[in-house]
């Protein structure tokens, strides 16, 4: 009884320790110095040129962006577009033929960090980096998701050291899958659980976006330590019921004790091995990172 009693307090204090451990993690990650971009052009944050929010849609979608972007020190930028809209301002065409898939809205959402720069800190100018513009400089910290509803076509484009670390580019085409499912038919909530989910990346400790809350880890290991005491508790009322007599009655005369061995079959089976992998990520070189869905 003893011994179970202090197994279940040593898995408690395990825990314990791995609650305040992920909050720790969770809590660095996220740690990030004011915001310092003083070359930035504007202070908007949602462009909806295809006219697909309202007024108050806009207003409270910037007031989420302001709260996120405050939490993981990242601009978040919104954009909605339609493709004359897109080849106007941004001279991209929506032509298989001419571009490669998600290429067009990719071109839309990094010239838009381009050319506002938008980014936590000022960009830095180091032309022999392999996340260098054209003209030199490299991207700080923000994340732009474009949209352009006549195509169908979302994209998260993710700029800086934090952010591309963080949000992979497999990771940022499932969290434009996420929210591209409701950007038919509610365009704030589709756009705020790609912000919301790309938050909850930025405290991943990689670019998958891995995160499990502190208090998930001390309740899952409480579950374990209760059903560790219930079950070692039920054997030990077996055990304890069951003695050498209670399956004999009467006295039993053992006449012979002794083993046969018959046969020995063996089989052998060879198992091949296989030394191949794979593996997906981002943060390798080009100015921006990010990932696209259909919606």
């Amino acid at each position: 009884m003893k011994k179970y009693k202090i197994t279940v307090l040593v898995l408690f204090v395990i825990g314990f320790v791995l609650m305040i451990g992920s909050a720790l993690i969770s809590k660095q990650n996220l740690k990030h110095d004011k915001r310092s971009n003083t070359e930035c052009l504007t202070d908007q944050r949602v462009f909806d040129y295809a006219d697909k929010l309202t007024s108050s849609e806009e207003k409270s979608l910037e007031d989420v962006i302001a709260e996120y972007e405050d939490k993981i020190g990242a601009d978040i930028v919104v954009v909605t577009i339609n493709n004359e809209q897109a080849q106007d301002m941004f001279d991209t065409y929506w032509s298989d033929t001419y571009y490669a898939e998600f290429e067009a809205i990719k071109a839309v959402a990094t010239a838009m960090c381009d050319q506002n720069r938008f980014g936590w800190e000022n960009w830095e100018y180091d032309p022999s980096s392999n996340r260098s513009t054209s003209d030199g400089y490299v991207p700080s910290d923000s994340i732009v998701i474009a949209a352009n509803y006549e195509a169908g076509d979302v994209w998260m484009s993710t700029s800086g050291t934090r952010v591309r670390a963080r949000i992979s580019d497999s990771k940022a085409s499932s969290l434009t899958e996420a929210g591209g499912k409701y950007l038919r038919s509610d365009a704030e909530k589709g756009f705020t659980v790609m912000i919301e989910k790309a938050a909850i990346c930025m405290k991943s400790a990689n670019g998958g976006g891995i995160h499990v809350s502190p208090l998930f880890i001390f309740v899952a290991v409480i579950v374990c330590a209760v059903v560790f005491f219930i079950t070692n508790m039920s054997k030990k009322a077996g055990k304890d019921t069951t003695t050498l007599n209670t399956y004999v009655n009467g006295n039993v005369e053992l006449l012979d004790h002794r083993d046969i061995f018959i046969r020995k079959d063996v089989t052998s089976v060879k198992i091949e091995s296989s030394s191949s992998g794979g593996s997906s990520g981002g943060g390798g070189g080009g100015s921006h990172g990010g990932g696209g869905s259909h919606f």
